[in-house]
């Protein structure tokens, strides 16, 4: 496995929510009133086609129940949640309302998992043509399945995958957690440049 290295990714912050190491994001006291997002850009077209990617996401028990936050963002623009929500194209995964949440857009909105605070949870999210998956394991293994979340897109091409993402849309209501060890499963092939083989991360 290969992570992705947190450290080398663009880091929006300005009220120091955050802690980034290597492989880890952790957020904190994040409100719907901050404009954070942590982002890199792999390229024009990047994430094409079929793909799947594989991460680690912590609800924490401090969180409030509004407490909005986003990760593992797929999008053509940069900036927090709402702007990628208002251009209608992207893709991520939340925690809200102790709920694991995933959205897509332009067609497919949101579905969610009931989940537990003070929990680790283990995920797989993936796009096969226009269905996007998410899968919520409760072990590294990735053998006990928790939930199976679905939504359809439009199989876009996507640019900039972001870490972590603030969901501004105002409010004082604040998270904590964090995401970890995310493996996008690129591989090169014999004669071309890298592709991405990943599979896809709702309020």
């Amino acid at each position: 496995m290969a992570y992705e290295d947190f450290t080398t990714y663009n880091v929006v912050d300005p009220n120091s929510r955050l802690t980034i190491l290597q492989n880890k994001i952790t957020w904190a006291a994040l409100t719907m009133d901050d404009n954070v997002y942590v982002y890199k850009d792999f390229g024009v077209d990047h994430f094409a086609g079929d793909f799947e990617f594989l991460f680690e996401a912590y609800y924490d028990s401090l969180a409030d129940t509004w407490g909005d936050v986003c990760f593992g963002c797929l999008a053509n623009i940069i900036g927090n949640a709402v702007d990628v929500y208002n251009v209608e194209e992207g893709m991520w995964l939340e925690f809200n309302w102790d709920r694991l949440w995933l959205y897509s857009a332009p067609l497919g909105g949101w579905t969610n998992f009931e989940c537990l605070r003070d929990t680790l949870y283990y995920i797989t999210v993936s796009r096969v043509s226009t269905i996007i998956t998410a899968k919520v394991y409760a072990d590294a293994a990735r053998t006990n399945l928790l939930a199976t979340l679905i939504r359809e897109e439009e199989s876009i091409p996507y640019r900039y995958l972001y870490g972590v993402q603030s969901a501004l849309w105002g409010g004082t209501d604040a998270g904590y957690g964090y995401i970890q060890n995310l493996d996008i499963q690129e591989e090169a092939p014999p004669g071309g440049r890298a592709k991405a083989m990943l599979l896809g991360v709702g309020h």
